[in-house]
């Protein structure tokens, strides 16, 4: 029974591992394609800008205009940001995961290390 639960820890975490690579292999896909931290600022409803997080107080933008072919490129690479972070936090998930059942398979081994010294007695 014990041998049991250890060998479906053990499978989670195998499980965990492969799925934790792909979440990081289309991660970096998308950052290989492009992506920004800009957010889309719509000027009048005809020119886009790219607007940044703050940095030492200032805020940058960056002006895209009004060409389709630009605009079009500019909000793919914020749409391909947004899948980039959530991948990473679903990666961040599978590694809180992945420490529970270190920590469960730890307890085990600490419980069974003391069962087996107490029937050594």
């Amino acid at each position: 029974m014990l041998e049991q639960e250890v060998e479906k820890l053990l499978a989670i975490m195998e499980s965990l591992t492969a799925r934790r690579a792909e979440l990081l292999a289309e991660a970096d896909a998308l950052k290989a394609q492009g992506i920004t931290d800009g957010r889309p600022d719509w000027n009048r409803k005809k020119y886009l800008y790219l607007r940044f997080p703050t940095q030492s107080g200032e805020r940058a933008r960056q002006y895209i205009g009004s060409d389709p072919v630009k605009t079009d490129e500019a909000l793919q690479m914020v749409e391909r940001s947004i899948q980039h972070k959530n991948l990473l936090h679903h990666v961040e998930q599978i590694d809180a995961k992945q420490d529970k059942v270190q920590q469960l398979l730890s307890e085990l081994r600490r419980s069974a290390s003391r069962l087996l010294k107490n029937i050594g007695r």
